[in-house]
């Protein structure tokens, strides 16, 4: 069994940043990807930009610090026997 949780609003930059980028580039060869090195960086450094503003922007709304909600979590953990 997998238990998957997140926030709307990670699901939706999966959907609109992460997930295209990674199909973007996910069957390029090895010279395909030597070729477009700089595009590439440039497209992992925005996705990862923007998984971290909606992170931190929910954190914020949500009034958590990343250290308290890992603290949440593994208490959700422990309730389930993970």
């Amino acid at each position: 069994m997998e238990y998957y949780q997140s926030f709307t609003e990670m699901i939706a930059v999966n959907d609109s940043t992460g997930h295209p980028l990674y199909e973007k580039w996910r069957n390029a060869s090895k010279e395909e990807t030597m070729l477009h090195a700089v595009q590439i960086r440039k497209d992992l450094e925005m996705s990862i930009q923007a998984y971290a503003d909606v992170w931190d922007k929910k954190l914020s709304e949500l009034g958590l610090t990343e250290i308290s909600a890992k603290a949440s979590w593994e208490r959700i953990r422990a309730r389930i026997g993970y």
